[in-house]
């Protein structure tokens, strides 16, 4: 029954005429049915009377008729309004979902849609020193460094998280020594930047190269035969000399500071009692790095280290030692070596000189 009717007997949104109707417009009713109107605002749910349910969005006029219709009602559209920071989520009545982005307006479906959801727009945001760590998900994993904004899709999106990025500087008396997660080594001399990828750098350490003054010196060993490209390449930042590749290793003048010693066999010959005698060994190629130098090792060096007896003094072993000192095996652990003549403490006990 209606709640509202125009004493002219006009129709009346949604209603049927009823009160102050003009006798011709009454027998028009009766004969025709109860008129339905709805507007923009409205819909008219029709039921027939074999059970089919349509929906007749406004402006639609529609007459009930009795032999057809089982009824007709008039109901208000459900709009659902998300903003620039809002999205609306649709979740259909045959499972599917679907995620729209604001500004933007849907109409709930009865007959489609099981339910609509506005909700806010997860941003996330990162500036030029970080990046952000997307996880997808159909199990894949990106990085995409900042400035950079992006907008999460549960649908699309598993997981993203923003961190600030990892820079490692070697200023000129640094070098770099980069990890691969493949198994690889880098060494990279200073003056350098890097940015460590977590997808494919294992590990990032600075340390400081090896400062020698004339009088000291360093023994170095690397393996025969490798000779990486780039900045490792050469000497290691020594100066002077450079690493043989391949053949026999031919000894440079003995006055020159970074004199090879071959520790191998040649490999092109097997040396009975050398390295390249023995399954599975490699060679290993020997040189003396003289001062004043600034050396930085390259991926395929490394340094001998000195182990000798010394002194103990707070907690530090003492190369000259000092009176009535006690000799501790290996107390001092080095790796550069002085080259010039020096003098020790060697405390003598329960003796007595011929003068007493």
């Amino acid at each position: 029954r209606p709640e509202v009717v125009s004493q002219e007997g006009e129709l009346v949104r949604g209603l049927p005429y009823v009160l102050h109707q003009s006798p011709m417009s009454a027998l028009v009713n009766c004969l025709l049915g109860a008129p339905y109107l709805a507007d923009e605002e409205h819909y008219l749910l029709v039921c027939y009377a074999d059970g089919r349910s349509v929906i007749e969005p406004g402006p639609a006029l529609i007459r009930f008729s009795g032999w057809s219709h089982a009824r007709i009602e008039l109901l208000k559209h459900e709009r659902h309004v998300a903003s620039e920071a809002q999205c609306v989520t649709v979740v259909y009545r045959d499972g599917r979902s679907e995620r729209r982005l604001g500004p933007c307006v849907v109409t709930r479906d009865p007959f489609q849609h099981e339910r609509i959801e506005v909700q806010k727009l997860p941003r996330y945001i990162a500036t030029a020193d970080q990046h952000m760590l997307v996880q997808l998900r159909s199990g894949e994993t990106l990085l995409r460094r900042g400035p950079l904004e992006l907008v999460m899709d549960p649908l699309v999106h598993e997981k993203l998280s923003v961190s600030a990025i990892q820079r490692h500087v070697a200023d000129p008396t640094q070098y770099l020594v980069i990890l691969y997660r493949d198994g690889r080594k880098e060494n990279l001399r200073g003056p350098v930047e890097v940015v460590q990828n977590p997808f494919v750098h294992l590990s990032i350490e600075v340390f400081a190269s090896h400062r020698l003054s004339a009088n000291e010196a360093l023994v170095v060993y690397r393996r025969r035969g490798a000779f990486p490209p780039g900045p490792e390449g050469g000497n290691g930042g020594g100066g002077g000399g450079e690493w043989k590749k391949g053949g026999p290793v031919e000894a440079t003048p003995a006055g020159s500071p970074f004199a090879l010693i071959a520790l191998a066999g040649d490999p092109n010959g097997p040396t009975p009692g050398g390295s390249g005698s023995q399954p599975g060994a490699l060679g290993v190629e020997r040189r003396l790095v003289h001062g004043p130098a600034v050396f930085s090792p390259n991926s395929t060096e490394w340094l001998h280290t000195f182990s000798w007896h010394g002194s103990v003094k707070d907690g530090k072993g003492s190369k000259t030692g000092y009176a009535g000192d006690v000799k501790v095996p290996h107390a001092l652990s080095f790796q550069v070596l002085r080259c010039m003549p020096d003098q020790m403490y060697y405390s003598v006990r329960d003796v007595r000189t011929s003068d007493d």
